[in-house]
């Protein structure tokens, strides 16, 4: 058996380190307001958004600012919290970001 979760993922652009919450994020999406679908086989099982994270987006990149240097390239994951999900050998998933 094997679940998923719709995650939002944040990938960094340039080397930093101890990035502060106010120069953490230059995008054209505002990351705390994000509305996150997701779909096995065509039924919507999961419904949120991303403010119901446990830090927001600008935050997280913060946080693990202080202990690490982020490289281009690197990739954050933050999950969504919400509902946990069986999948079945040859289901098939569909995650939708608002604007993405």
């Amino acid at each position: 058996m094997s679940w998923w979760r719709a995650i939002l993922v944040t990938v960094i652009g340039k080397t930093c380190r101890n990035v502060s919450e106010a120069y953490a994020l230059v995008t054209g999406l505002d990351p705390s307001i994000l509305n996150i679908k997701a779909r096995i086989n065509g039924v919507e099982v999961q419904n949120c958004n991303s403010r119901d994270t446990i830090r927001d987006t600008a935050a997280y990149i913060s946080y693990i600012s202080q202990s690490v240097i982020l490289e281009p390239g690197d990739i954050l994951y933050a999950g969504t919290g919400r509902t946990q999900v069986d999948l079945s050998h040859g289901d098939i998933v569909e995650i939708e970001v608002e604007g993405i």
